[in-house]
């Protein structure tokens, strides 16, 4: 059992959320070595599940106690606020990946270029600039931000309603995720078929969002022995099914409908059910068996840099797309060896960790009272 959280921030959030970007920015990188080890080798669902259901326990803490202690329009306001901020965050990042791909677009490749939906961009870049601007255009990655927009503002509706009607509001959250799972149309209009979808993601993000209110409320976990296993037998198909799937790309062509039926029902930019399943079968067993709040190991230096890069999510993401994106330009063009991407990688993410570092050292000396930055983080309640 994981006693319940006392007030306070929590750490694993931080780390998580760190690892979580580091594996976003990993698999952002055509022909990297490195995607062979990242989360999404173990099954349906990848980093972006992780990121996103943290994203609901965080705001489930900040917006909740605003919330709580100056009511719901005071936490709107904040979530806007925020959500301004991220929005400030995908122009840059558009602005600079969309700069790249035109200037190297002939290093980057066809492939490239047709798998991360950059056609417009290069047929219509005026036209493709302003359909990003207005969120009408996201391809591969840019994707993130705008669902991450959309996922804060709706956050102290949802907080608010989790309060008075619980399962009321659940429910209303997973009928929207059945409807946009199987109405592929039923989403909101996209120049790329592919990008995330806000109406499916909400519920594992409302999920998030019930379990932090859950959980920082004082209600302690208890994992259910029944459930775990479920939960073990999920994840041991899903290592099982990735498995056979990649090795039916392989060599020896082996195929296996159900598989790619799988696959499809979890790609196209929709929360699927078995991307769903298999991350919160991850997460009920994290949440049974992994660090309790109090891990000496959070402590240690080799998880600091994971710490600071989760606690200041959306400054390193932007810096980690922008990065990826130059790396991916090298690795098109050098196609360098094994060595030489290891050292890629371990410049870019120490790159995102120096920008993390630098930003918690500016937050520690900046002075009480300095704005609201000072005494709020916008992904998650400071601690007091």
């Amino acid at each position: 059992m994981i006693a319940a959280a006392s007030e306070g921030r929590d750490l694993r959030i931080d780390l998580l959320r760190g690892l979580a970007l580091w594996m976003i920015f990993v698999d952002h990188i055509p022909r990297n070595i490195l995607r062979l080890v990242t989360y999404h080798r173990i099954g349906y669902s990848d980093a972006a599940e992780i990121f996103v259901f943290l994203s609901g326990i965080s705001s489930s803490l900040a917006y909740g106690r605003l919330l709580a202690r100056n009511g719901f329009l005071a936490a709107q306001r904040r979530a806007l606020g925020r959500v301004l901020e991220i929005y400030l965050g995908y122009l840059l990042v558009v602005v600079l990946t969309f700069t790249l791909v035109l200037c190297c677009r002939d290093a980057l490749g066809t492939e490239y270029l047709v798998v991360n939906d950059f056609g417009l961009l290069l047929g219509q870049p005026t036209r493709a600039f302003l359909a990003a601007g207005l969120l009408h255009y996201t391809p591969q990655y840019l994707d993130i931000l705008p669902l991450y927009m959309v996922l804060v503002a709706l956050a102290p509706g949802f907080i608010w309603g989790l309060r008075r009607v619980p399962s009321l509001t659940l429910a209303v959250s997973a009928a929207l995720w059945i409807a946009a799972v199987m109405v592929p149309e039923f989403r909101a209009p996209n120049l790329v078929p592919a990008s995330f979808n806000p109406l499916s993601w909400q519920f594992l993000f409302c999920i998030g969002l019930w379990a932090g209110g859950h959980y920082y409320g004082g209600k302690p976990f208890r994992a259910v022995r029944g459930v775990v296993g479920i939960c073990g037998l999920i994840i041991v198909a899903n290592v099982l099914a990735r498995g056979l799937y990649d090795f039916g790309r392989g060599p020896g062509h082996f195929h296996v409908m159900l598989l790619d039926e799988l696959r499809a029902a979890s790609s196209g930019g929709n929360e699927g059910f078995p991307r769903l399943t298999h991350f919160l079968a991850v997460a009920y067993i994290f949440a049974a068996y992994g660090w309790r709040r109090d891990a000496p190991a959070l402590r240690r230096a080799w998880a600091r840099p994971l710490i600071w890069c989760g606690q200041h999510s959306l400054e390193v993401f932007c810096v980690g797309v922008v990065l990826g994106d130059v790396i991916a330009v090298y690795f098109q063009t050098m196609r360098p060896n094994i060595g030489y991407q290891l050292l890629a990688n371990g410049v870019g993410m120490a790159v995102m960790v120096m920008l993390a570092w630098s930003l918690a050292q500016r937050q520690r000396i900046a002075p009480a009272g300095a704005g609201a930055g000072a005494d709020f983080q916008p992904d998650e309640a400071r601690p007091r």
